[in-house]
């Protein structure tokens, strides 16, 4: 009798902290979002604000193949300011690039970006940003 009471707590517990397991999100995870109709100018446009999800920086990548050399980065929502610089991705480039900044979990930035000087605009293109 002892054994069985014994094996049904432990059993309820193992429940219990697996439950607690599957229901608790991982602090490193990160989220992606799309970046649609993410238009573009030889002048600085931003298209969003978000806050990361992880340590490390948010990362970018274009998911339609861009016609056009472009900079991307991640601009300090209180002054607008890139503090990592402009990330490049050249014509044709849909790798994840890290955009360096901000490499703090929760911190509020903008995704900004530009095509180079002489290129014109590039409109409707997707992009994705993990953050």
């Amino acid at each position: 009798m002892r054994t069985h009471a014994l094996w049904l707590r432990t059993s309820r517990i193992a429940a219990a902290a697996g439950l607690v397991l599957l229901a608790a999100p991982s602090a490193h995870a990160a989220v992606t979002n799309d970046a649609n109709d993410f238009n573009l100018t030889e002048s600085v446009s931003i298209y969003a604000a978000y806050a990361t999800t992880q340590t490390g920086g948010p990362s970018f990548r274009w998911l339609d193949i861009p016609s056009k050399n472009t900079y991307i980065a991640a601009g300090n929502c209180a002054t607008n300011a890139a503090p990592a610089g402009e990330r490049y991705f050249g014509a044709g480039s849909t790798s994840y690039q890290n955009l360096g900044w901000p490499t703090s979990s929760n911190a509020c930035f903008f995704l900004r970006g530009r095509t180079a000087p002489g290129e014109g605009a590039m409109t409707f293109y997707d992009g994705r940003i993990s953050r």
